[in-house]
């Protein structure tokens, strides 16, 4: 069996992030590259039993190779990074539109019942309205996108941005980029460099990111805000 191909980025002071993309969603986090090296074998255990209890195909790897090494910008630790990825730079197929689709339904079904069942808290509610605004601000880093013309809802009711946000992402936004071609047309928005499937592989991630951490805090019975400070 074939081991996982990650890619690493890594900041100057050592902080790393590592990725599977073989797995939407699997990143791992820390102070140095071993370190994100373990966070991203516990989120790869997690994503492979939240795969099996939707009945999503399994996706069977042995060990971790590191493939891909770049530097990274911004945060690392805290899943703010700029990093652009061999996987970035393919063009957008039907076929991976449709798996992070399904993937993003499953992951918000999963996660609105365990928010109402947390207790309300500034954290969660911080965490909910960040999940929002993050989806929108991904689509916005293509020109032309729905998420890039019009203008976030203004509504303080986090829930209510949360199904706004999706319903334009999924419904609008990843049509949009399926139509425009080439589909691995890269664009530049504030220094960093996006496509479309970029866009779609980060908004995966950041909702599974969260999702980990409320399913950790309804086992403990607290609120969550997690250590996600990404857009």
């Amino acid at each position: 069996m074939k081991p996982w191909q990650v890619s690493i980025e890594t900041k100057d002071d050592g902080s790393s992030m590592a990725w599977a993309f073989e797995m939407p969603g699997a990143s791992g986090q820390g102070a140095d590259e071993n370190d994100a090296l373990r966070d991203l074998q516990r989120t790869l255990e997690w994503l492979a039993g939240w795969r099996r209890r939707h009945h999503l195909a399994p996706i069977e790897r042995a060990g971790i190779e590191v493939a891909e090494s770049v530097t990274a910008t911004g945060y690392p630790n805290t899943g703010d990074t700029e990093g652009f990825f061999q996987e970035d730079a393919l063009p957008l197929t039907d076929e991976y539109a449709e798996e992070c689709v399904q993937i993003l339904t499953f992951s918000r079904a999963d996660l609105l019942p365990i928010a109402q069942a947390l207790p309300p808290s500034e954290k969660l509610t911080w965490t909910l309205m960040h999940i929002a605004k993050a989806e929108w601000w991904y689509a916005s880093r293509i020109p032309g996108s729905p998420g890039d013309i019009e203008q976030f809802p203004t509504t303080s009711d986090s829930r209510a941005c949360l199904r706004l946000s999706r319903e334009m992402f999924v419904t609008r936004h990843v049509p949009y980029v399926l139509s425009v071609l080439p589909r691995e047309r890269r664009h530049i928005a504030d220094g960093e460099e996006w496509t479309a499937r970029k866009t779609l592989r980060r908004a995966v991630w950041h909702e599974l990111y969260h999702l980990q951490r409320m399913e950790q805090a309804a086992g403990s019975g607290s609120g969550t805000r997690g250590t996600d400070t990404s857009p």
